[in-house]
């Protein structure tokens, strides 16, 4: 064999090596991991429909920061008490405490918050507000009426309001005894009550034989009461109404 040729061949051999070697990538630095999701916004509720907007952080393992409330699943460990939203925006429904917990890829962090909802004193005007399958209503007229019965010497107590006069508006009403107390429904109790929309013809009702509820009546005077209400209702026979209506968070305030 040609020496020469020889040497051309080791030539190119050691070239190609040389430039190989000085191709060669750096490998691509790892990107941060979450080390854990802190929740941050919390404040105290206290009116029914109220809402709040919670925050997410995810500590990375970079020691960065990084809002992550959009992107991170968000859960209420009690929706009877508080909703939160996809975006992390809670609404109060009743009164307690529920843990919002935010998931981002895998880690969770959590908050608790607080729904204090108490009736207000008597005023002037009467009032009454609910949460009716999860929706906020408030009465815009609010009647109250107390009255004695032969059979009762303190008397029944009872609240009626509707949230509109036109459309599929909701009409709320109960009857309790006229005493501070609480009353729920059963055979023998004189604690009863009804939601009715009246366009669309239909009524659920609760009392001696059907539904179930609690009305606390907090205070009551010889010019006004105040108290709160809950009950599941169940479709009056006759009418259009279908399914039950679950009714939360009550409060009245009335004057007579």
């Amino acid at each position: 064999m040609n020496p020469y040729f020889v040497s051309i061949l080791l030539a190119v051999v050691c070239a190609s090596c040389s430039g190989s070697s000085s191709n060669s990538a750096s490998p691509a630095a790892p990107s941060p991991t979450v080390s854990s999701v802190a929740v941050s916004g919390v404040a105290a509720l206290t009116k029914a429909g109220q809402t709040l907007q919670l925050t997410a952080t995810a500590k990375l393992s970079s020691g960065a920061n990084q809002d992550v409330t959009a992107a991170a699943s968000w859960q209420s460990s009690n929706a009877a008490v508080a909703t939160v939203s996809s975006a992390g925006m809670v609404t109060a429904v009743a009164s307690g405490a529920v843990t919002i917990t935010a998931t981002y890829q895998g880690t969770a962090g959590a908050a608790t918050v607080t729904i204090t909802i108490t009736p207000p004193a008597p005023s002037g005007r009467s009032s009454m507000s609910a949460v009716v399958d999860g929706v906020a209503w408030t009465a815009v007229t609010t009647l109250a009426l107390k009255q004695p019965l032969p059979t009762d010497p303190t008397g029944v107590l009872g609240v009626s309001g509707t949230n509109a006069f036109t459309g599929s508006y909701i009409e709320i009403a109960f009857g309790v005894p006229a005493a501070v107390g609480t009353y729920t429904f059963g055979q023998g109790q004189i604690a009863n009550a009804g939601l009715q929309v009246p366009n669309d013809r239909a009524q659920w009702i609760g009392g001696t034989s059907n539904g179930s509820g609690t009305i606390t009546v907090t205070s009551l005077t010889a010019t006004g009461g105040t108290g709160t209400f809950s009950f599941n209702l169940v479709p009056e026979r006759g009418t259009t109404a279908t399914g039950t209506k679950i009714v939360t968070n009550g409060v009245f305030n009335v004057t007579f």
